[in-house]
């Protein structure tokens, strides 16, 4: 929690900001509260974000759906401003710790809490997916523990940042722990990919750590769809529940409805809990030590302090008195049908020789959104150009045809700066580059791996090598550079259990091309590693 800065708005639609609970990918999310005093969560877009056409309207479809949504074990939606600007979403404040914060404090949960547990997630589910929404993200960091039982938040915001080119650097698809085979593979997905990642929350919840969880995120991603999850650690019932959960094949994992059925049967022997209390003994003194109250959460002084003056009365200018809703949401505006899943009838069609695996980073929620990292895994005929030792050189690039900025101005005649002081033009938005060029970034969707200054970069479609902990130089300008590491796999016995061997390395950006609006990519990428011997060399497909 931080107190108001002199830049924040203190008013938000109907509600009064008091502190900022963080900052990340989608924006600031702060404490505010409603004229009647009701505790709310209030997340203002990012700039960015609030100039992408698509991503606006993805948005006020899914705010629209979430606001239908109403279970006791969600968080629901009082408010939007999806026209005002800067947008914004208001959600009913949880105070209480996330999942991830309370078996970091305490350790895995006893077996009667994660039943407990188990069954108040899978009616979350139930009020999500019954209003058309897939949640996409679920994860113990988007599940708070209140003393009256666990809250699910953020559903449905991440398909409304799907696919936004601008965005693809500071938002997630899923969490590589909690993902699904569907989501690592790039398919499309429904509530059973929920379903999946339940069994890794419920896994986690009872051991500590995720079943596919440890080593480095492409192995990860490796293990969620080709490898077997190790439940030996999980007690025998729960055990079952889990692998259930955890099938590959979409079709063959079980519905909300059969979860709660041996919920109900797995639970049936464990002592009871009083009545209107939800966690059993010791579970539930140790949540309610770890929840602060909200009282204080509001820096001294009110929301002013540390702010500025209090006469500052920064707010969100909003679109039209409509902007605030006062009456109950009505039903959810239709996103279309989410059909089967891959699995349960025709796969999408796919190139030969590729399989997308996409694997980010995770989105830290209420208290602060997370940073992302978005990768895909690709194999095929157009992988990269290796070469023995560092023999490729860039200096064969046109650095002033680079940019549409200095190229109008040497056909005007105007004279242009350096490259390394190139400011781009004031309608572009962002300068990316492809994370994972040895599958090409050039297919349908792909502006979801074009990222901002990545740390990490792909460079085997088989994820057995990457370069990463990537520091950047002159990015904008014609050329960038990077130093790193690339981490090789021997793949010994196999990619997923394989040891990485490090070596120092280099990255060289160049041939800035536009694509989009007001988005420019580094068209040449080229990966080098003396200690290593190799060099990786992309010139095609590694724009969209």
């Amino acid at each position: 929690m931080e107190p108001l800065a002199a830049d924040d708005p203190r008013q938000v639609g109907a509600f009064r900001l008091h502190s900022r609970l963080g900052s990340g990918g989608m924006g600031r999310v702060y404490l505010g509260s409603s004229p009647g005093g009701r505790a709310v969560a209030v997340k203002i877009v990012h700039p960015e974000l609030a100039r992408d056409p698509e991503f606006l309207a993805r948005f006020r479809r899914e705010v629209q759906a979430a606001e239908a949504v109403s279970g006791a074990y969600t968080a629901p939606v009082v408010g939007a401003g999806p026209d005002d600007s800067p947008p914004w979403l208001a959600t009913a404040f949880v105070a209480g710790p996330s999942l991830a914060e309370l078996v970091a404090v305490s350790g895995p949960l006893p077996e009667a809490a994660v039943w407990r547990l188990a069954g108040g997630l899978i009616e979350a589910l139930q009020a999500i997916h019954g209003r058309g929404l897939v949640h996409r993200d679920l994860k113990p960091g988007n599940i708070l523990i209140a003393v009256d039982g666990p809250r699910v938040i953020d559903f449905g915001i991440s398909r409304a940042m799907a696919g936004t080119a601008v965005t693809a650097a500071r938002t997630t698809m899923g969490t590589p722990a909690y993902m699904s085979p569907q989501q690592a593979e790039g398919r499309e997905i429904g509530p059973p990919s929920d379903i999946f990642s339940l069994g890794s929350v419920i896994a986690f919840a009872a051991t500590g750590t995720a079943p596919f969880d440890g080593g480095e995120m492409f192995s990860i991603a490796y293990k969620i769809v080709h490898a077997e999850p190790d439940l030996t650690r999980l007690p025998p019932a729960l055990r079952g529940v889990v692998a259930g959960c955890l099938t590959k094949d979409p079709a063959r994992r079980p519905t909300l409805a059969q979860l709660m059925d041996a919920v109900v049967g797995g639970s049936a022997s464990l002592p009871g809990v009083a009545p209107g209390t939800f966690w059993p003994d010791p579970v539930a003194a140790i949540v309610a030590r770890q929840t602060t109250p909200v009282a204080d959460l509001v820096p001294a002084g009110g929301s002013a302090a540390g702010g500025g003056p209090a006469n500052v009365t920064h707010t969100v200018r909003p679109a039209g008195l409509s902007a605030q809703r006062t009456d109950p949401p009505g039903p959810p505006v239709p996103t279309g049908p989410m059909g089967p899943e891959p699995g349960a009838g025709a796969a999408p069609p796919r190139r030969a020789g590729r399989w997308p695996l996409a694997v980010v980073g995770g989105v830290a929620v209420a208290a602060a959104l997370g940073a992302t990292l978005a990768l895909v895994l690709r194999s095929g005929p157009s992988g990269p150009s290796h070469a023995s030792g560092p023999t490729v050189s860039l200096s064969h690039v046109p650095a002033a045809a680079s940019t549409p900025a200095t190229a109008a101005a040497s056909a005007a005649g105007t004279p242009t700066t350096s490259a390394s002081s190139v400011a781009p033009a004031s309608s572009l938005i962002a300068v990316t580059v492809c994370s994972e060029p040895a599958g090409g970034c050039n297919d349908p969707g792909a502006s979801q791996i074009m990222e901002v200054r990545p740390k990490t970069i792909g460079v085997s479609g088989d994820g057995s090598g990457f370069v990463t902990a990537l520091v950047w130089s002159d990015w904008g300008s014609p050329r960038a550079t990077a130093t790193g590491t690339l981490k090789v796999d021997d793949c010994n016995p196999d990619c997923a259990s394989g040891t990485y061997t490090s070596y120092p390395a280099t990255v060289t950006l160049a041939g800035l091309k536009p694509y989009g609006t007001g988005l420019e990519a580094y068209s040449t990428i080229v990966v080098q590693s003396p200690a290593a011997n190799l060099t990786y060399t992309y010139t095609r497909d590694t724009v969209p």
